[in-house]
């Protein structure tokens, strides 16, 4: 038994609606679709430029950011406790020479330490009261080349900055040197904002134990051309 045919199903689309059928189409209309009149417009927004990230302030170059750092302005690790995250890590080394235990900065040419250096003479401080064998630690004041005339002075008074905080938090004075080396003793090449803040700092050495004195390189080539020890 033959099936009878079905009708054409014939979508129309129209401008405002879609009609369905089941009426026989015309010849014209079988297998077309009729477009509206007034076709929707493909709307493409305008692209648009990425923003760049805003500029992370690091005053003391070590890769943490001033906001999560406790010390901004001395550079140090990362640490998990936030009140020493970004801070120096002070190290007691008693092998020949004994590396510099630590080191305190200053902002331009103040002869008080920095904020940040305050955490650093603490734990200074701790090593000394738990490490009696440390006899006398030597503190270096130092200064950038571009304060001529001033530069002894302003070192001289770094490194009695130092005793004295040091000496406040119950260090015995005799256990402590100052000496000023002035501008003889860079570590970044002079004549930029960044060398001039590295330079102006005051540098702890371990001079003796109770074994007698260490190794330790007493200032630097040009401070002891300058007879100044």
């Amino acid at each position: 038994m033959a099936l009878p045919l079905r009708r054409p199903f014939v979508i129309v689309i129209a401008s405002a609606a879609v009609a369905c059928s089941n009426a026989t189409p015309s010849a014209e209309s079988v297998g077309t679709v009729a477009l509206p009149s007034n076709p929707p417009r493909l709307v493409t927004a305008e692209p648009t430029t990425p923003r760049e990230p805003a500029a992370r302030s690091d005053r003391d170059g070590d890769d943490i950011a001033d906001e999560a750092d406790a010390c901004p302005d001395a550079p140090g690790p990362m640490n998990d406790r936030p009140e020493r995250n970004g801070c120096p890590r002070v190290v007691v080394q008693t092998s020949n020479p004994p590396a510099p235990i630590q080191t305190v900065m200053f902002d331009g040419r103040d002869t008080e330490p920095n904020a940040s250096s305050g955490l650093v003479i603490d734990a200074v401080a701790e090593i000394l009261r738990s490490r009696p064998d440390i006899t006398l630690l030597r503190i270096e004041g130092h200064e950038d080349p571009s304060s001529a005339g001033k530069a002894l002075d302003i070192s001289r008074a770094r490194a009695d900055a130092v005793v004295n905080a040091l000496a406040k938090r119950g260090i015995d004075r005799t256990r402590l040197r100052a000496v000023g080396l002035g501008g003889h003793c860079p570590i970044a090449a002079p004549g930029t904002k960044d060398a001039r803040s590295k330079n102006r700092r005051a540098q702890m050495k371990i001079e003796a134990t109770d074994k007698g004195p260490t190794e330790i390189e007493v200032g630097c080539g040009p401070s002891r051309d300058a007879g100044i020890r």
